[in-house]
C-alpha cells in the first residue's frame, strides 16, 4: 500500500513538473518570437530549452531555438 501511494505521488510530481515546464517554454516562445522581443527574452528562451529536463520536453514538442535579429546574417 505505502508503495503504491509513493509511485502515485512520484508520478503525480512528474505530471505537474511536466505541466509546468511544458506551459514556460511556450510562454517564454512567445514572448521571445515578438518582434520587438528584447534580446534578453531571446537568450532565456534559447537557455531555457537547452537545459537538461527541459530538453527532453523540448525536443519531443519541437521547440526550436529563436534567432535573434542581432545574430541574423545580413
Amino acid at each position: 500500500m505505502l508503495k503504491t501511494t509513493l509511485w502515485v505521488i512520484f508520478f503525480t510530481i512528474c505530471i505537474c513538473w511536466i505541466i509546468g515546464a511544458y506551459n514556460r517554454m511556450v510562454r517564454m516562445r512567445a514572448v521571445a518570437t515578438v518582434k520587438d522581443a528584447s534580446a534578453l527574452a531571446v537568450s532565456q528562451y534559447n537557455q531555457a530549452i537547452k537545459q537538461f529536463p527541459a530538453s527532453l520536453l523540448a525536443a519531443v514538442f519541437a521547440f526550436k531555438p529563436v534567432i535573434d535579429s542581432d545574430d541574423e546574417m545580413p
